[in-house]
């Protein structure tokens, strides 16, 4: 056993310790469905802070990332300058999303648009399309499987496997408690290791320092330099995929699982400070790419078949192998704070937006549960959803795909165009009505399925032209429709 191995093995023995005592935690806090779901009011601005980038920052952040900057080079920076929109688009919706949950007690982000806009149509579409982040959970369990590889010499598919169900049993254990618990603790390690990984991958990584990564990687490849603006030679990076993935971010960034953390900040304080800190943190995750524009100009075009694989074997061969395994679970880190929360809601959309608000009752309309068991039976939903989650997202990744991050927005694509912009909207302009909210929903993931699956567009390309005719729908229809009454966004605003 060579001594990355072993430190890995020893890292991850105390990964799951760690993660044991934190889910211990989350579920002596979790006693009722709401606890579950949402763990309302729950948390100061160093915890959901933590969580929030750690949810965002996934295997895309700690692998694909650096694999876009391996392959395509300079150009694909790109993609983290749209880290600073996702900042942005936190900080204009937070509060209005936290104030409408303290005010009206939404549980969950899909419960959130159907209260802000007093309609369970939006609610039903919005837990509808959520479940398309079944195709990012799965490019979870890719970077998982390709890690465990590298560092545990552990075969792909029974990495995969591990990883999925020991994710799965925290979180039924645990609910939102344990996955905001979790992803805090593993967001600081997470930040550590981007630092790390600036000064050993990209400033340090060769002689010379920046001046000659960029021109160790012109040499290889002119297309791969600094002085391209958009990239030629990969479709990914030309202008417009490379313009839309960078607005594409903000918006991509208000999806449920992070947009659901808002919920859970304690006063309104905090709101300012989740703010703040949420911006400092995406500013450090986005050294990742940097690591992998690095890793090119250190290791060749060796990893062109599997670009994602370039950092983790630049930083094998760089670092002692307690560093390199430090920066290992970092990775395994990144993805598990991720994994976690779409479990929690997908199942949640199924279970609490669409059987317990809206299926329920009308199925049991002559004779109604009573609250106390439609919350029983809607928190065993959720957790059975989970383990069928669980099972489809394995499928799903094996085998892996070429680019783990084409595959996250594959399904990350549909609910940034199509529910994203009603959340930002819906939680900072009043004037934005049911019928646009539904509207642009509806219109924008047909859009969006149509270029992505019919025209064979890249996720990207087909996130933006989403984005354009979502945007342009959910302003143009609601100045032309009427809009809520002043007595309604009282009740909803205060």
């Amino acid at each position: 056993m060579s001594d990355l191995t072993l430190w890995s093995w020893v890292f991850v023995g105390l990964y799951i310790i760690g993660i044991v005592i934190l889910t211990y935690i989350g579920a002596r806090r979790t006693k009722t469905l709401e606890d579950f779901t949402t763990a309302p009011r729950s948390y100061g601005w160093v915890v959901i802070s933590f969580a929030t980038v750690a949810a965002w920052c996934s295997a895309a952040a700690f692998l694909g990332q650096p694999g876009m900057g391996y392959g395509t080079g300079f150009p694909a920076l790109w993609y983290v300058m749209g880290y600073s929109f996702s900042a942005l688009c936190w900080a204009l919706s937070m509060f209005g999303i936290w104030k409408v949950g303290a005010k009206l007690g939404a549980k969950t982000p899909a419960d959130f648009l159907g209260k802000r806009f007093n309609s369970d149509l939006v609610k039903a579409v919005t837990a509808l399309i959520v479940i398309l982040n079944i195709y990012y959970v799965a490019g979870q369990f890719v970077g998982i499987g390709w890690l465990f590889n590298v560092a545990l010499k552990i075969p792909y598919l029974y990495g995969v496997i591990v990883a999925a169900a020991f994710t799965a049993i925290y979180i039924i254990i645990g609910g939102t408690h344990s996955d905001l618990l979790t992803d805090a603790a593993q967001g600081m390690i997470m930040a550590v290791a981007a630092i790390l990984v600036l000064f050993v991958a990209f400033l340090f990584v060769t002689p010379g320092g920046v001046p000659a990564v960029n021109a160790s990687i012109v040499a290889q490849d002119p297309q791969l330099g600094w002085d391209n603006i958009f990239s030629s030679g990969n479709a990914m990076f030309a202008a417009f995929p490379a313009i839309s993935i960078c607005f594409g971010l903000g918006f991509g960034a208000l999806s449920p699982q992070m947009s659901k953390n808002f919920l859970a900040i304690k006063n309104k304080k905090d709101v300012y400070k989740v703010a703040i800190a949420g911006a400092v943190l995406m500013f450090l995750m986005s050294f990742m790419m940097l690591g992998g524009i690095g890793a090119r100009a250190a290791l060749g075009d060796q990893f062109v078949a599997q670009p994602d694989m370039a950092l983790p074997t630049l930083l094998t061969q760089s670092l002692p192998a307690p560093l390199a395994a430090l920066i290992a679970i970092a990775i395994l880190a990144a993805i598990m704070s991720s994994a976690d929360g779409l479990y929690l809601v997908i199942a949640n959309a199924i279970s609490v937006d669409l059987y317990k608000d809206i299926i329920a009752p009308r199925l049991h309309k002559k004779n109604p549960l009573s609250q106390e068991v439609l919350e029983k039976r809607s928190l065993l939903l959720s957790r059975i959803l989970i383990v069928i989650v669980t099972i489809v997202a394995v499928i799903i990744a094996y085998p892996p795909p070429q680019y783990l991050t084409a595959l996250i927005w594959a399904g990350l694509g549909g609910i940034t165009c199509a529910v994203s912009p009603s959340v930002l909207f819906g939680a900072f302009w009043r004037r934005t009505t049911p019928v646009a909210s539904a509207v642009s929903m509806i219109v924008s993931i047909i859009v969006y399925l149509v270029s992505l699956l019919g025209l064979k567009y890249h996720p990207y390309k087909a996130v933006g032209i989403g984005l354009i005719v979502s945007i342009s729908l959910i302003i143009i229809v609601s100045l032309i429709t009427k809009p809520q009454t002043k007595e309604e966004l009282k009740e909803i605003f205060g």
